[in-house]
């Protein structure tokens, strides 16, 4: 009898993409008819987020990160272990859609807690230069 063991290695990369710190985690698809199409990827080991072009050749966009608003006291996003966007209006404060990030370490909280972040699609569009059906805006706050 073999007894293998897994032994995962937190700073590996995926293999085929170097910049996808493992786990990848957190895959959602943003898409609208006759529009454009992405693919983001949760890199959980650095913290960033990767978009991918779904059209054939497939190929990575950008990297963006959710980072800590001094502004308003709302800390970034670290270790998420899933996300999911929407394309469409939801009222006021993301009139163009959502990207929704679990947080795995809320650094404004005295507890071992996690938390969710909202973030504005158009701004994450906007910031990497992304074709989409909102409007463009420099803004990339955290609700």
């Amino acid at each position: 009898m073999v007894d293998d063991e897994c032994v995962v290695d937190e700073t590996a990369r995926s293999y085929g993409n170097p910049t996808l710190a493992a786990d990848a985690e957190g895959l959602t698809i943003y898409g609208s008819p006759g529009g454009p199409s992405y693919l983001v990827a949760s890199s959980q080991g650095d913290g960033n987020f990767l978009v991918f072009d779904r059209l054939v050749p497939t190929r990575q966009l950008g990297t963006f990160r959710i980072v800590d608003d001094p502004a308003t006291g709302v800390d970034g996003n670290d270790q998420s272990d899933g996300s999911a966007v929407v394309n469409v209006p939801l009222g006021p404060d993301f009139p163009h859609g959502l990207f929704v990030s679990q947080d795995g370490s809320n650094a404004t909280d005295d507890q071992a807690s996690t938390n969710f972040k909202f973030t504005r699609w158009d701004a994450i569009a906007d910031a990497l230069h992304l074709r989409s059906t909102a409007r463009p805006t420099s803004e990339l706050r955290n609700r």
